[in-house]
Order: structure tokens, then sequence, then C-alpha cells
């Protein structure tokens, strides 16, 4: 029998360290019990899937937003429920937020900050 996984998707290897870093931001910018609000500049939808895990553990977070690019790849899912990768893609700063780079790169995108 044969276990996949992968590192460029959403799984618990990479959830769990990113429930971490919120747990971790939050303790060092809030005084005890004070709510947060994260910004997540986000394409693949992991990132804030961990700050929504860390909000159901306990962690005071008042809003998750998730902030996206000119390829608008989580907005245009969140808005209509499909994940279209043959779309145009623009080049951006942003490329935490180009989703659809790492579909065709399988890039990492914690290796670009």
């Amino acid at each position: 029998m044969w276990l996949f996984s992968s590192a460029n998707s959403i799984n618990w290897g990479r959830l769990m360290p990113q429930i971490v870093y919120y747990f971790s931001s939050c303790f060092s910018v809030a005084k005890a019990a004070e709510k947060v609000n994260f910004i997540v500049p986000t394409g693949n939808f992991g990132d804030i899937l961990a700050g929504y895990y860390a909000k159901k553990m306990g962690l005071p977070i008042v809003q998750l937003v998730c902030a996206s690019n000119k390829n608008h790849v989580l907005t245009d899912f969140i808005r209509t429920s499909e994940y279209n990768i043959k779309r145009e893609f623009h080049k951006t700063i942003s490329h935490e937020c180009g989703a659809y780079a790492c579909v065709l790169s399988g890039a990492d995108p914690l290796s670009w900050c």
C-alpha cells in the first residue's frame, strides 16, 4: 500500500507549522485576550486555512482577510466555485498571491519569501 502526499498542497505537514505562526504572531503583537485581525497574501488557501484552524483552537482572531493580486485566482474560485488553470496569467511582484504560478512551476511559494 502506498501513501502519497504533496509538499505543495494543503496537508497537515504544512498546516501545523502555519498554525504555530499564527499563535506566535498573535502573542508577539497583542496583549492578553486582545483580539486581532490577519491580512494574508495567499493564492492557494493553505495559509489562511491555518489561520481558520488557529481561530477554532481559541486564538482571538476577529477576521481573516485573504489578499489577492491581479491574477485573483482564489478570489475567482470563491466567487464561482471553479478553479480554472487555463486562464491568462499576469506576472506580478506578489508571487505568494499567484497560486497559478505554483501550479505551473511546482514551486513552493515559501521559497520566494
